[in-house]
């Protein structure tokens, strides 16, 4: 899947105020009520910055900011190690897929987990308390070279794996942090640190952490009772690799596709963003009635009305758009730009930083074929 990550800011704006004043909310919703139509003046709320192409990170990436003040981003990865990390044990990753991280300013590699190969659909979260680094992944293969239980051919023994580091560069082994039920699979999952004093008078009990899911269930009709689109993490140690706990109908995600979630623990509201062709955004303090944005957050061209953005930032990834990172095909990385209009890709898989910092607040997603 070719895909470009498209970088929007929100310079002046607090994190969760960014999540309010996006969401201009209209009324509200059941969880299974129609999206919002589109205003016909819609026009996005931010500046939008293409900063890499389909060769310097594939599809899922989470933006965030570290220990040491910087900017990095996580981005799920292909089967091409040689292309993300060319100083990678190709025999390791060959035929895998996995997640790199890189530094966002330059573009630089800063790792590649051997740890993870196997996963995919992978997101980020910080737990800035701690100092630690989370990351989340299917035990789904897309690299093509050995079927991973997630896989809709198996569908058996799926699990959402976790890794965590507190330097970018060590990673912990994977840890089987949520096991589905048999005859389902996970493909896209967004987690957030919530609070445990917030969320102790919420309807379902404390939990320091709650994970949005996007299963796929191998037999239709589902039967509601078995249907799941959350779990809440109920230990109070930071430690996501247990404690988890599905939970099942009535609780269900506005958005089907490519969902990531936030909590703000002063509203006690939770934030769901995604979709898997345009991105939208609702909140709920119940996870059950939802309250709908007024607009989307982002849109393919075709239906924005005018040419898509086709212009490299010039404040992320610079080294791998001036091509002194080593396998950067710069020239074709602008042609791919070049053609994002005519094409008509869709935006999909956004994701949100920096929890809890002043500014600026930061919306990523991809645009790619589906």
């Amino acid at each position: 899947k070719a895909t470009v990550s498209v970088l929007n800011c929100f310079p002046h704006l607090h994190y969760t105020t960014m999540l309010s004043a996006a969401l201009c909310a209209v009324g509200v919703l059941s969880a299974a009520g129609a999206v919002p139509p589109v205003p016909k003046d819609w026009a996005p709320l931010y500046p939008g910055e293409v900063f890499t192409s389909k060769n310097g990170g594939s599809a899922e990436s989470s933006p965030f900011k570290w220990t040491d003040g910087k900017l990095y981003v996580m981005h799920s990865s292909g089967a091409r190690a040689d292309t993300d990390c060319p100083n990678a044990n190709a025999t390791a990753f060959a035929g895998y897929s996995f997640f790199h991280i890189r530094e966002m300013a330059s573009g630089r590699v800063v790792a590649c987990v051997e740890e993870s190969i196997g996963h995919s659909f992978f997101s980020a979260a910080v737990d800035n308390e701690r100092g630690r680094l989370w990351v989340f992944g299917s035990a789904q293969n897309r690299g093509g070279h050995k079927a991973g239980p997630c896989q809709q051919t198996v569908s058996e023994g799926c699990y959402v794996g976790a890794w965590s580091s507190e330097d970018l560069v060590t990673w912990t082994p994977t840890a089987e942090s949520v096991v589905v039920p048999d005859k389902t699979m996970i493909f896209n999952t967004g987690v957030t640190f919530t609070s445990l004093d917030a969320t102790k008078e919420s309807p379902f009990g404390a939990h320091q952490a709650i994970m949005v899911l996007e299963p796929r269930y191998a037999t239709k009709p589902v039967n509601k009772s078995e249907m799941y689109s959350f779990a809440l993490n109920r230990g109070t140690d930071g430690d996501l690799t247990k404690n988890w706990e599905l939970m099942f109908d009535p609780l269900a995600r506005p958005i089907e596709g490519c969902p990531t979630i936030r909590y703000d623990p002063e509203e006690r509201m939770y934030y769901v963003l995604g979709g898997g062709h345009i991105i939208i955004m609702a909140r709920s303090k119940d996870l059950i009635t939802w309250e709908w944005a007024k607009q989307p957050m982002a849109m393919p061209a075709k239906d924005l009305g005018h040419p898509y953005l086709n212009h490299v930032s010039g404040n992320y990834y610079t080294e791998y758009w001036n091509g002194s990172l080593p396998r950067t095909p710069v020239d074709a990385g602008r042609a791919f730009l070049h053609n994002m209009t005519s094409w008509n890709y869709g935006v999909s898989d956004a994701d949100l930083c920096c929890d809890g910092e002043d500014g600026p607040a930061l919306i990523m997603h991809i645009v790619s074929q589906q």
